[in-house]
């Protein structure tokens, strides 16, 4: 399993007046929740992935830009309810407002891994509860169909029905390889 321990100096920055990592024993209290946390992810994003798949090829990209919202997705919701927490995404960039930073320090976390500070995988204890967050890498071309290059990636269709479904879109711009943004596994029992 791939973890990341998170530097004080990279803590402070990201977190001053905010969340801590952990608490007293916090490496192997929050190893269980880092293991559920990957599972959870994992399985959300292979739902996720093959849902958008499925709808490129039966409608291309257009139609398939109505299964990009993971939410109210029953398959999701189901793990949801298994894993007792809320799934969700994050971005520094945004195309759907319901997937915005909780925050400046949350806005710090997805900036430190969209700069290279921050890789692997992170667990958080914020308000007594554990967030588990994970990066969303752009590592298939079809991605860059909906959140490359305008014109260049993305056709003037493509871009249209973005802007219908999506006003206040900021999710363009991107190259393969790039962090889109975050998974985010919220754990609803209290952190022990």
């Amino acid at each position: 399993m791939k973890k990341i321990i998170l530097s004080f100096a990279v803590l402070s920055i990201c977190f001053a007046c905010g969340p801590q990592a952990g608490s007293p024993g916090s490496s192997e209290d929050l190893t269980a929740y880092t293991t559920k946390g990957k599972e959870v992810a994992s399985l959300t994003q292979q739902t996720f992935f093959q849902e958008v798949n499925d709808a490129l090829a039966e409608g291309g990209t257009e139609y398939a830009l109505q299964f990009m919202h993971p939410i109210d997705n029953p398959k999701i919701d189901s793990l949801d309810r298994v894993y007792a927490c809320t799934i969700g995404r994050t971005s520094n960039k945004i195309r759907n407002v319901a997937n915005k930073p909780d925050g400046p320090e949350e806005l710090a976390l997805i900036e430190a891994y969209i700069n290279g500070k921050v890789q692997g995988d992170t667990v958080l204890v914020r308000n007594d509860h554990v967030i588990y967050y994970q990066p969303i890498l752009l590592s298939m071309p079809a991605c860059l169909q909906c959140h490359g290059q305008p014109g260049v990636d993305i056709t003037e269709s493509t871009l249209a029905a973005i802007r219908t479904l999506y006003p206040d879109d900021q999710a363009t711009g991107y190259k393969l390889g790039d962090v889109r943004g975050l998974w985010k596994v919220s754990f609803k029992d209290k952190a022990q």
